[in-house]
Parts: structure tokens; sequence; C-alpha cells
């Protein structure tokens, strides 16, 4: 094949474009669409098709629409509704505020301290809502450390529940999410072209003035995504309902899916997969809307200018109150929950009233290191995040290249479909998966075996791997790729050779990311466990329904250990941030 058969070009002058894929590649593209349209529809179909029988889905049920009449009447359902919202209101408020707060006194001002603080603030980034909240009611829960010993000062018999509260969930669900905010607000801030702001100042403006009316509107765009990312998070919300809203009775929508599939005695699955796709149908609808928001992607680029940077704000007086009450409260609010979490993992009991000294032991790491579900847990979270993270960053990287390098005519379809998921709340694709195992029935040799775990994170963080790999793909140049062609390489061995080889840190940076959040994940695998395959916050979870406190900290110290060495090695290897 000459090199004249292998580009055209569209007018004189014009660069030289690759001519189509031939039947191998075309046949791979459409290979890989097929794919991962069924790794995307595979939890979506179960649950629409169960939504719509009076019976479960694997007996012969006939079709109806009670389940949804029964969802739109019902009062439990409604205030289920109402605390679900209000909850995911509140934590987006309180997310917005801190978030925001911080990172302006971080970057903006002359705050003391600023590194310190950065640094705690985001310690939930490197966690899970799961292991902060276990931290939480250590500390600050009715018979926690710190409110057991104020209760005792002011000769109370024990401390307040307001932890166990919509508001208190709130409080630590909104510090869960308040990095990520802080982490858009940052970028944001450190962006933009100081010049506008001096500009505003030769005109008179006050300091205080040029931050409302030139800082805060350049920073919108990225507020508002980081804001519906923090309330979609709050929606599909697990953990704290469950360890915080359960004891006192409030239900919101992931927990009353968790309860009415696994707990209560005689689960209504027609309900179930009902209020399934009504949580879908509202993360697609917030989706939306953040598209419409961000659609004119302009608005993402900030203006630029000379490399300067924008003068810190003077606190003056107020500069060590402030540092002092924001350090205060990130101690509080990050540093001590950890902290909890430690002492208890190493103490027979924590309270004030028994000296450390007299409680110290190694047995709640005994257990867990002596019984073997709870080692075949930490394995089978090591395993999926090990196996599961290198097969999603592969398929992350090959679906971009196919969406984003190729000339596929369906590569928009494709590229549609491999963000799906992002509308898909982690116990739906839990309950998914569980139920395309009756309804698929190749995939049931998968049942009991940590692939079906893997096929289930893979579908949750797909949306992840994409967003990592594509940036990286879209800043190579095409004519790297048609310079490939015109040598005579196919579109695959081109794209291989140029796009994906020039873009390997970012894959690699993409493997470290999704191994951090395949081995924190839990939700996605609350339906799939079996007694020989389990992870570690499903144990986590199934040790605190018990009491065994102890085991739980020591557990969550694990997890910890295991998620920082990873990030640590990773940060060494491809220079990629863990909140990157």
């Amino acid at each position: 094949m000459t090199t004249d058969t292998m580009v055209r070009r569209t007018r004189s002058g014009d660069a030289a474009v690759a001519a189509p894929s031939g039947p191998r590649q075309r046949a791979f593209q459409w290979a890989v669409l097929s794919v991962t349209g069924f790794i995307v529809l595979a939890p979506v179909l179960p649950v629409v098709w169960q939504s719509f029988l009076d019976a479960p889905l694997y007996d012969d049920g006939s079709f109806t629409l009670d389940n949804y009449a029964q969802l739109a009447v019902s009062g439990e359902v409604r205030t289920m509704l109402l605390n679900t919202i209000g909850f995911a209101f509140m934590t987006t408020a309180l997310a917005v505020v801190l978030g925001l707060g911080v990172g302006f006194l971080v970057i903006r001002t002359d705050l003391p301290g600023r590194r310190v603080i950065s640094a705690v603030f985001s310690w939930p980034l490197y966690t899970s809502a799961l292991v902060l909240a276990f931290g939480w009611v250590i500390v600050y829960g009715p018979a926690g450390y710190v409110t057991s010993g104020i209760a005792n000062l002011f000769g109370m018999r024990q401390g307040p529940g307001w932890l166990y509260t919509l508001p208190g969930m709130a409080v630590v669900a909104g510090i869960a999410e308040a990095p990520l905010v802080y982490m858009f607000a940052t970028r944001s801030l450190q962006s933009f072209n100081p010049a506008l702001e001096e500009a505003a100042r030769t005109l008179g403006a006050s300091p205080w003035r040029v931050i409302g009316t030139v800082a805060l509107p350049l920073m919108r765009p990225a507020m508002l995504y980081s804001i519906l990312l923090v309330f979609i998070a709050a929606l599909e919300s697990l953990s704290i309902p469950l360890i915080l809203g359960k004891p006192s009775g409030i239900e919101m929508f992931a927990s009353f899916l968790y309860m009415e599939g696994l707990v209560r005695p005689n689960p209504n699955y027609g309900l179930l997969a009902a209020a399934s796709i009504a949580l879908i149908a509202f993360a697609a609808l917030l989706i939306w809307v953040q598209g419409r928001i961000l659609g004119d992607k302009q608005r993402f680029v900030t203006v630029t200018g000379k490399a300067t940077q924008p003068r810190r704000l003077a606190l003056g007086a107020l500069r060590w109150p402030i540092a002092l009450s924001v350090g205060g409260f990130v101690l509080f609010a990050s540093f001590i929950p950890i902290v909890g979490i430690v002492l208890r993992s190493m103490t027979q009991i924590l309270s004030p009233f028994v000296p450390l000294g007299d409680s110290l032991t190694l047995g709640n790491f005994e257990q867990i290191f002596s019984t073997p579900s709870y080692m075949s847990s930490i394995q089978t979270s090591l395993i999926v995040a090990l196996v599961g993270a290198a097969i999603a960053a592969a398929l992350a990287a090959t679906i971009g290249l196919v969406a984003y390098r190729s000339d596929f005519r369906l590569r928009k379809s494709l590229d549609f479909l491999s963000v799906t998921p992002r509308a898909l709340p982690a116990i739906v694709v839990s309950i998914g998966v569980f139920w395309a195992m009756f309804m698929f029935p190749f995939m049931d040799p998968l049942r009991g075996t940590l692939w079906i775990l893997v096929f289930a994170f893979i579908i949750r963080f797909l949306p992840l791997g994409i967003g990592l790999v594509v940036p990286a793909f879209i800043g190579v140049h095409r004519d790297l790729d048609n310079a490939a062609r015109m040598a005579g390489a196919s579109w695959l061995r081109a794209t291989t050779a140029m796009t994906l080889r020039l873009s390997a840190p970012a894959v690699a940076g993409a493997y470290i990311v999704l191994f951090s959040h395949f081995l924190r994940e839990y939700a996605s695998a609350v339906y799939l466990i079996s007694p020989g395959v389990n992870v570690i916050g499903t144990s986590m979870l199934q040790l605190w329904d018990q009491g065994i406190v102890g085991a739980v900290a020591a557990f969550a110290m694990i997890q910890i250990a295991l998620g920082t060495v990873v990030v640590l090695i990773g940060k060494r290897l491809t220079g990629v941030k863990a909140h990157g």
C-alpha cells in the first residue's frame, strides 16, 4: 500500500488526514462499543425489568405498574425522599462553605500555617466516608471519647446525640466532601490572570470588593461543577445513613435499598427496583443540568496572562485569630477523628475514664490477622484493586482511543456510553449486577467469585478512568498519528505507538487513582459478597453491626495504611497527585 492511498487531502495545502480504518480496525472498534455497551447496560436492564414485575426476577412474574404506583403514594417513600434531598442540600451547603472558605484563605491571604491546614483539611480525600464516619462516632458520638469527657465535666450522664440527627449526618458528610470543593476552588483561584484584579484595584476597588466582583465570578463554573458532584455523592451516600441514620430510624434512598434487599425478611423487589430507577433518574437529571451548565467549554478557560501570582490579601490584626480558628476547626473535623480511630484500634476500650496505658492492646489487630474470613477480605480487596484497576485503566484507554482518536462513526455514542455510569449510584450497581446474573445465564459462573466484584467496580469507576486518560489523549496532536499512518501503520498501531505511548504517564496515573478507589469501594459489593468473597468495607460494616468496634478501627487502620502506601508509591512512580 503506497503513501498516496494511506492519506487524503481536503484541499491544497491542508494537513494530511489518515485514510479510514481498515476492516480489522473497524471490527475492533465495533467490539469496543459492544463490550462497553454490555458493561454499562448489564446492571441497568435487570433493574428496569424488575421494576415492572410483580414477582422476583428469577420467578415467573407478570407485568405491572403497581411498583411505581406504590413508590408514588407511599408515605414512607415520601419521608425517605425528603430526608435524602434535605441531607443532600445540607451536605452540599456545608461542603461549599468549608471548601471555598478554606481554599480562599489558603490561596489568597497571608494566613499562617497554610500548608499544614491544607494538608490536614485534605485528609478525607485519602480515606473513605465510611472510615470518617467511624472516627466521628468513636470521638463525638454520645459515648465518644470527647463527648463523654465533656458530659462528665458538666455532670451529664451521657453526651448529646446530635450526631444521629439529619443535620449531624450532614455535618459528617459535608466535612468528608469539603476537600473536593477545596480542590476545585484552589485550582480556580490559582489559574486566572491576576492582571484583572490589579486593573480593578487601580480603579479604586477595595481588596474585598475585588474578590467579590472579579475572583468569585471567575470561579463560578468550577464551583457549580463541584456543587453538583457533592450533591450527587450525597444522594448516593450509604455509609453515613447506615452508621448514623439507622440507629435513630432515619432512612434515605441508599440505606432503604440496602435494608430492603439485604436485611428485611420479605423484600419487595419490585419496589426496590422502582426506587432504584427513581434514584438513577434523579442523578441523570443532575448530570444533564451539569452538562448544560458546562456546555460552553470556554467557561472553564480562565483568562491567562503574565506568569505572576496575585497579591495575597493581608488579614492584618485578624491574621492569627483566623488562623487559630481555622486550625482548630480542621483539628476538630479531620485530625481528631483519625486519631480516634488510631487509638481505638490499639485499645480494649477508649474512654476518658480509663487511662490509655491500662487499655493498650494489639488484640484488635490479632483478631483481624487470626480470622481467616477477615484476612480473606483484605486479600480480596487487594486482588480486586490490583487486577480491576488494571482492567479499568486499559478499558478506559481503549475507549478513549476509539472515541477520540478514530473515525469510527459511532464514537460519540461510545463516549456517551462510557460516562453513563456516573448516573448509577453504587448501591444500584450492586443490585443490578446481582440481578444480571439471573438475567444473563453466561454470567452465572461469576457468582460467588471475586470476578463479579471486579465487574461491578469497573462499572462504578469507568467514568473516572475515562476522565483521567482522555485529557492526555486530546493533548497529543493528531499529526503524530497521521505521520505514523503515512509511514504505513494501521490505525490501531499508529494510535498505540503515538498517542498511547506519549500518554503512558497519564494511564499509569489513572491506574494508581483507580487502585485507590477500588481498594476503598464497598457499596458496589454489598449485594455481591459471599462467605468466601468479601472486601474490607463490607467486613467493617458487618463488624460494626455486631458492635465489635475495636476490630472495625483496626480494619480502618489497615485500609488507611494500604491506601497511603499506594498513594506514596504512585506519586513517586508517576508524579500524579492523589487528588488529581
